[in-house]
């Protein structure tokens, strides 16, 4: 099975959950993640967590992670900054 036809199949095991955010969000931040797997860290992981289901773990790196993290936080940041700069002033409260 293609790496792509694995993160299809997760994406719709995924569907139902309620995460709290946006449904693009969502996506933009999983398919991130799936691109930043790396195959022998997650058969390692399902090794260590043979309790959790093999398909819920992604297998990313946490030096990969956190740069992500970092990436995504200063994304945000710039979108909810430009949304209080460019909010008329008779919207703000």
């Amino acid at each position: 099975m293609k790496s792509d036809e694995r993160t299809e199949e997760r994406n719709k095991k995924m569907e139902g959950e309620n995460t709290g955010c946006g449904q693009e969000t969502e996506k933009m931040v999983r398919e991130a993640l799936f691109s930043m797997q790396d195959t022998g860290y997650k058969t390692f992981h399902e090794k260590l967590i043979p309790t959790v289901e093999p398909d819920r773990i992604i297998g990313v790196r946490t030096p990969e992670l956190r740069k992500y993290a970092r990436n995504i936080c200063t994304y945000f940041l710039i979108i909810i900054m430009k949304k209080i700069i460019f909010t008329p002033l008779s919207l703000k409260p």
